[in-house]
């Protein structure tokens, strides 16, 4: 689950992408050399989703899961109804027990409205510190 802090309403879009590539996976000879492996595509792990939260942190705004595996899912134009405030985007996989890699962007029109003071500065510290 991701956060971000709009100062109005406004409308979001947000697009997850799985990340990955494909590799040969197997088991190594015992004389240290490679077998020739089965082919493994890490962007067709899980099945994502994606959905918006409203500022209550429970209330969907708006959610799609439209492609199978490998698929990227697409919001548009998602209203922010609750103006100002904290709003969530969560994005899940399917019932399999493996991580699927994945990107998320989002742009939140208007895009002058999307951060809290400072971030325009440069200052991405809060994008990058992991919280507890």
């Amino acid at each position: 689950v991701y956060s971000f802090v709009v100062d109005a309403a406004g409308e979001a879009d947000v697009t997850v992408t799985p990340t990955g590539s494909t590799y040969l996976e197997g088991p190594q000879n015992p004389d240290a050399s490679c077998t020739v492996g089965t082919s493994y595509n890490t962007l067709t792990i899980q099945d994502l989703a994606v959905r918006v939260l409203d500022a209550d942190g429970s209330t969907e705004l708006a959610a799609t899961d439209s492609t199978g595996v490998g698929g990227v899912e697409v919001l548009d134009d998602v209203l922010l109804t609750s103006g100002a405030g904290t709003y969530y985007v969560e994005v899940s996989g399917d019932s399999s027990n493996a991580a699927q890699l994945y990107s998320l962007s989002l742009t939140v029109s208007p895009s002058d409205q999307i951060f809290a003071a400072g971030f325009e500065s440069g200052d991405v510290t809060g994008w990058s510190a992991r919280k507890p």
